[in-house]
């Protein structure tokens, strides 16, 4: 079970409260419990968004984003959070979807406009009894780590801080926080800013 309070004591924790700081400049609220010296948090307030951090003590981040709208995320939105995950130096718009000849699943929608940015990506099939997998990642920053997405839109970056035990593999709290916000700004997840209700 989840502790109801926090844990100052663990690196994780620490390093999510910086993160934290950079989400709220932005307009993002979010919850944070924390136990066994891993430290959790989950965006409250993205439109139509469920999205959820966990840093660990050794430096690893698992940053878990699903989208809620009706029929589910679409594949440039899944496209646009990958290329701001992995490639954030991108200016130009997000590249074009395959043509409708070539007949490609999402998932190879996805990976063909991923590669043709740059990216290598590759589809797996994760286990029996589940679908398809697509892997990706940044082979000019693989500092940045790599995301996976799965056949029904769920999308996971898998990164590291700079506290990690690896010097050359993490990346800065303010960017992990910045990418994320990023993402889903360029997905149409906006902040949602809570009104003050009217005096009586």
């Amino acid at each position: 079970m989840p502790a109801c309070r926090r844990n100052r004591t663990s690196p994780a924790d620490r390093a999510l409260a910086a993160i934290v700081k950079t989400l709220a400049e932005n307009g993002y609220s979010s919850s944070i419990p924390a136990w066994d010296g891993h430290a959790y948090l989950r965006i409250s307030n993205a439109l139509q968004a469920v999205t959820d951090l966990t840093l660990t003590p050794g430096g690893d981040v698992n940053w878990e984003y699903r989208s809620v709208r009706y029929p589910g995320p679409s594949e440039r939105s899944l496209i646009a959070i990958a290329i701001e995950l992995l490639g954030p130096d991108c200016i130009t718009p997000v590249p074009a979807l395959a043509p409708g000849h070539l007949k490609l699943t999402p998932l190879g929608a996805i990976r063909h406009a991923l590669a043709s940015y740059g990216l290598t990506a590759a589809i797996t099939q994760a286990n029996v009894g589940t679908g398809p997998l697509l892997t990706a990642g940044n082979p000019r920053k693989p500092y940045r780590g790599t995301i996976t997405i799965t056949s029904d839109g769920e999308l996971t970056w898998t990164t590291r801080t700079p506290y990690h035990p690896d010097p050359d593999s993490g990346i800065h709290l303010n960017e992990i926080a910045a990418a994320i916000t990023r993402a889903l700004t360029r997905a149409e997840h906006p902040a949602i800013r809570h009104q003050q209700e009217e005096p009586a």
